[in-house]
């Protein structure tokens, strides 16, 4: 069964702007962030890791050199499959 494009909902748009457009991005401002993954999660418990990316892309590749672009999306995506990974933990 195919995921569903989270990044579609309207509600964790809302979140993902609210996020991306924050200045502190993963600074002080992490709590945004979470804010914006737990979103995704009410639309979809295994969430794919490609949309995301697909956002970040169009957000902030003229905002960064490639490099820095590459380190930033890099922790990003590695905070959210962190974070999706953590909720979708069961206990035995």
């Amino acid at each position: 069964m195919p995921s569903v494009n989270y990044m579609k909902d309207d509600t964790v748009r809302k979140y993902y702007e609210k996020w991306a457009f924050s200045p502190q991005l993963l600074g002080r401002e992490k709590e945004y962030f979470y804010q914006f993954v737990k979103a995704c999660l009410r639309v979809d418990k295994k969430l794919d890791i490609d949309y995301l990316k697909t956002a970040l892309y169009d957000s902030f590749h003229e905002q960064y050199d490639e490099e820095r672009y590459d380190e930033f999306t890099y922790e990003v995506v590695v905070l959210f499959e962190h974070l999706n990974n953590f909720s979708n933990t069961t206990l035995p």
